[in-house]
């Protein structure tokens, strides 16, 4: 079932969502056992009967509606989570690197001098000189600090080329799982206007 319905990212992540498949189902088949034989049940020495209406089918009708409520709502936040998703092209030092990279509509950040829009990548993926460092400063939710940040000959998102763009370099792994990069808002800006 988890080959089917999830895409094969790594053997980790594959072993991971084997073994919550398993769990829920133990847990979930052992709880409506143990509600059955409590309430829908009779027995008389060792022989049991079923005695009026099952309480698997109660629990259906009261849980099912609640089911389907949350299923939607996640179902709408992972829409929104992973349509947010690119391929992303950086051309440095001669050399190609395709990442994944998510919009990331909070993202700001742009070089104070040259107003270059900033994409953030995980550090040690695209190598860097000491000689070709930008230093960027940002602010983010009562923080502040600095980026280093390295000019490339082009960038390109969704199909679309930019040359007048600095990546920083996060000392962060992103949360996201498979992400590489956080775009910055002026690529949703470019492609509304």
């Amino acid at each position: 079932m988890i080959r089917v319905t999830f895409p094969f990212k790594n053997i980790r992540s594959y072993f991971k969502q084997v073994l919550y498949l398993y769990l829920v189902s133990i847990i979930l088949g052992g709880a409506l056992y143990l509600l059955n034989l409590h309430f829908s049940y009779k027995n008389s020495g060792v022989i049991f009967f079923h005695n009026g209406l099952s309480i698997n089918f109660l629990i259906l009708l009261i849980v099912s509606p609640l089911i389907i409520i949350w299923y939607i709502k996640e179902a709408r936040e992972h829409k929104n989570t992973y349509q947010n998703i690119y391929t992303v092209k950086v051309v440095a030092d001669k050399k190609e690197y395709t990442l994944k990279g998510y919009l990331d509509t909070g993202n700001h950040l742009k070089d104070p001098y040259k107003k270059r829009s900033v994409l953030l990548v995980e550090k040690g993926l695209i190598p860097i000189q000491e000689k070709e460092v930008i230093y960027v400063p940002y602010t983010a939710l009562n923080h502040q600090g600095i980026v280093k940040c390295k000019k490339v000959e082009k960038i390109e998102i969704n199909g679309k080329n930019y040359t007048n763009m600095l990546i920083g370099y996060s000392k962060e792994k992103f949360k996201i799982e498979g992400i590489d990069c956080i775009i910055p808002m002026m690529i949703k800006e470019d492609e509304n206007g």
